[in-house]
């Protein structure tokens, strides 16, 4: 696929001899179906445009990264790659893209072990990360860094996810009401973010769900905690050394919780302020000696 969208109106359209590329100015519209043909992309996008039905890859499927390329869904729809507990990985020494200004869908990772090295960014839309049934022994999105910019969202089910984090005015969150997921490589932040937990209904058992951060936070910008749809809690955890939550800039708790392991998280937090419909969870076990900002907040 050259130039255009080649949009499918039926999973059987490629003969089991048809070998698929996607090149630079090409997109591939999966349109609400599930295909189990091997991909080379080359610049080119894969995407589903059907707001109705999620496009799948299909099991053990291979998508081979040739060039920088992009998965992306129209807004409202999903594209998921794998399904079950199977995985459709992605390989090659090249980056994949999250999404554009057209298309801020969900694209799925479900249980994939990808090895591609080039890195992710997030542009538009989700990115979600699913383990149902047993998590990949390796990456959900391969080794490389995980840049968020500002109209994307990185989610996280309950997994652990190593990769670092360059948060660029985008949004961590978790969505397990099962397990807490966590993000356990060092967040950088490049422009003021947000983090947010999964939001527990009144009567569930596992009041104790979080989404945690125990790898740091460093840079000269601040934090959200919480959206309106997600107001769960999240947790700083103690990163291991030299990690450490040194962050600049302010600390705004507007949803749901933010609860700390240590004091010393919020230490070179220029601002601490809880809102309304927000609450800060102190450690038992050290004093809180920073300046706090009530406003309206517990």
């Amino acid at each position: 696929i050259n130039n255009g969208t080649l949009q499918l109106g039926n999973a059987s359209a490629f003969s089991s001899s048809t070998a698929i590329t996607i090149n630079t100015n090409g997109a591939l519209d999966l349109n609400g179906l599930t295909v189990s043909k091997s991909i080379t992309l080359n610049g080119g996008a894969l995407t589903n445009s059907n707001t109705t039905t999620t496009a799948m890859i299909g099991n053990a499927i291979t998508i081979t990264l040739t060039a920088d390329s992009t998965l992306m869904a129209a807004t409202g729809a999903t594209l998921q790659l794998g399904s079950g507990g199977s995985a459709a990985p992605i390989s090659g020494a090249f980056a994949i893209r999250i999404g554009n200004s057209s298309n801020r869908g969900d694209v799925k990772f479900q249980n994939s072990t990808n090895t591609y090295t080039g890195g992710t960014i997030i542009d538009y839309g989700r990115l979600l990360l699913r383990t149902y049934f047993a998590a990949p022994s390796t990456n959900f999105v391969g080794p490389g860094a995980v840049t968020v910019n500002a109209n994307g969202t990185f989610d996280n089910f309950d997994y652990s996810v190593p990769n670092a984090i360059n948060l660029n005015g985008g949004i961590l969150s978790g969505s397990s009401p099962n397990g807490n997921g966590s993000f356990t490589g060092v967040v950088t932040l490049t422009a003021d973010s947000t983090i947010a937990g999964y939001t527990m209904q009144l009567g569930t058992s596992l009041s104790s769900v979080y989404l945690q951060i125990s790898g740091g936070i460093v840079g000269n910008f601040g934090l959200t905690i919480g959206t309106s749809d997600h107001q769960g809690r999240v947790y700083f955890f103690a990163p291991t050394a030299p990690n450490a939550y040194s962050y600049s800039g302010s600390t705004i708790v507007a949803y749901g919780a933010l609860a700390l392991y240590d004091v010393t998280a919020l230490n070179s937090s220029s601002l601490v302020r809880v809102e309304t419909n927000g609450a800060l969870i102190l450690p038992s076990s050290n004093t809180f000696s920073k300046a706090l900002t009530l406003n309206g907040g517990v």
